[in-house]
């Protein structure tokens, strides 16, 4: 297969690599997606609120798409429970699991600025910094005005069922029970193929892009998951779509400054 037989190549074919390919295609574009068939939401039961297609599975949605035009884990129970208990977004998933046990796992101000956030959705939060504690003097006193728990011990893994949390057992034997928790996780590209060519990566490992998905390179664009914190499908479905406009427009451009050197 030839590369140059293709006006746009999208390296990613989950929600926004669909939505650009579907914007380059309605504009004539030959357009060739390439997909390793492993979303960041691949474990997910259920995704919510995106119009049309609230609480479809995300392979429901893609499929629909399709036919229309990893995160490190830290200790036992976390990968296997990643996307159906433990979560990421509140505003995607916390209204299934309102008022339910919820754990934060993390520290620092990341973790406390998250509790706080999580405590709208549940009056049983136990925040758990997994070893030592880094909250300022103030920090700590918050939580107690939220009904927030503290718990310092180390985690030594996430009981669960198919996904489903049932408790966290500490290293010194102790368990609590629990329902869902939330984590902020550190990112990583899945792909290393943008950083070939010299994409430059923002200092928490995004994609580096302006307000049209210009990468760093001359002619390549980036959208969706690697671009941003927002793990939303209506996120991703807007930024594949703007980019799938700027790369037709790219494309036009070039393909004039072709045909223009071709008559000089």
């Amino acid at each position: 297969m030839e590369a140059n037989k293709f006006d746009v190549i999208i390296i990613g074919g989950s929600y926004s690599g669909l939505a650009a390919g579907m914007a380059l295609g309605r504009a004539f574009r030959k357009v060739l997606i390439i997909d390793g068939g492993e979303p960041c939401n691949a474990q997910t039961p259920h995704s919510h609120n995106f119009l049309s297609q609230d609480g479809q599975s995300p392979h429901q949605t893609a499929d629909l798409c399709k036919r229309n035009p990893r995160y490190a884990s830290f200790f036992p129970g976390m990968a296997e429970s990643w996307g159906i208990s433990i979560l990421h977004c509140p505003f995607c998933h916390g209204y299934e699991v309102h008022n339910m046990k919820t754990g934060i796992i993390g520290n620092g101000t990341h973790g406390f600025e998250l509790a706080l956030l999580i405590s709208n959705w549940t009056m049983d939060l136990t925040f758990f910094t997994n070893g030592n504690s880094t909250l300022s003097r103030e920090q700590v006193s918050k939580p107690d005005d939220h009904h927030i728990k503290s718990v310092e011990g180390t985690i030594e893994k996430l009981e669960h069922r198919a996904g489903y949390l049932k408790q966290v057992v500490l290293d010194d034997g102790s368990t609590l029970p629990i329902t869902a928790a939330y984590i902020r996780s550190p990112f990583q590209q899945a792909c290393p193929i943008p950083e070939s060519p010299g994409c430059n990566l923002t200092a928490d490992g995004y994609l580096q892009v302006d307000d049209q998905q210009n990468t760093t390179i001359s002619g390549g664009f980036a959208c969706g998951d690697n671009i941003t914190k927002t793990r939303t499908l209506a996120k991703a479905v807007a930024s594949g779509t703007t980019t799938g406009k700027a790369a037709s427009n790219n494309s036009s451009h070039n393909s004039f400054n072709r045909k223009t050197k071709a008559h000089l």
